[in-house]
């Protein structure tokens, strides 16, 4: 679960599917067979040797494994399942697709292009809490500009010129109101992998975000002047 801050003009902006990925459990009743993408074997291979650009097949050996699911672009989907300690990263084309919120999402072989089918339903919930209030402490830091002065070095050589430069900035300080509440939003996901009609594995798994939806912001107001602060660096440089 990740906790997120939104405003609530920006809320309606926020589409589900480019959320975090969704993490659960795949169990495979035999080995899957599944398709690389062209290239991916060319990492240290030889410019001239073409082959290594052809398509090649990694096998996932049956058994229960740990799955992510995730939207990689608008027309690729990610299944990447971790089988001890190999990772495997099923790329599968979505042809454009929207997955929904809710409903039913199937990507046939033909689609795909993988030797199976995928079909999954899923279930996404939204819950606010409670509306809440804050009051807290803030600043305003106010800037008026930097000032630069040179100075020899008259221990060493006077040829090294020593620019020192100071900014002045003002703080104020005030207080903020806010006022907001955690919405909740929880997708489940069930699905399966089927090939030639038959079901070859059973995936399950599931994401959860929470966002902090400011409803009021105050700004930060009745500002008092507390201090200034001098925020001072230093350049040298050869006379020329």
């Amino acid at each position: 679960m990740k906790l997120n801050t939104l405003s609530l003009a920006l809320l309606s902006s926020v589409i589900l599917t480019a959320c975090d990925p969704i993490e659960g459990v795949i169990e495979l009743k035999r080995d899957l067979v599944y398709t690389t993408e062209k290239g991916s074997n060319c990492w240290g291979g030889e410019a001239q040797d073409w082959s290594c650009f052809e398509p090649d097949t990694k096998t996932v050996k049956a058994g229960r494994h740990s799955l992510k699911i995730e939207q990689s672009n608008r027309t690729q989907l990610s299944i990447q399942i971790k089988e001890g300690r190999n990772r495997h990263d099923i790329k599968l084309d979505t042809k454009k697709k929207k997955i929904p919120d809710n409903g039913r999402f199937e990507l046939l072989a033909s689609e795909s292009g993988q030797a199976f089918d995928v079909v999954a339903d899923l279930k996404t919930t939204v819950t606010d809490g409670p509306l809440q209030h804050i009051n807290f402490r803030c600043e305003q830091r106010r800037s008026h500009g930097e000032r630069c002065y040179l100075v020899p070095n008259q221990v060493k050589d006077e040829s090294i010129i020593t620019k020192r430069c100071v900014e002045r900035i003002d703080i104020y300080v005030g207080d903020q109101d806010q006022e907001y509440f955690h919405r909740t939003t929880t997708t489940v996901l069930n699905g399966a992998l089927n090939s030639s009609g038959a079901e070859i594995a059973v995936l399950n798994g599931s994401r959860s975000n929470t966002d902090k939806i400011t409803t009021y912001d105050s700004g930060c107001k009745n500002l008092a002047y507390q201090s200034f602060v001098e925020q001072s660096r230093v350049l040298t440089e050869k006379k020329k």
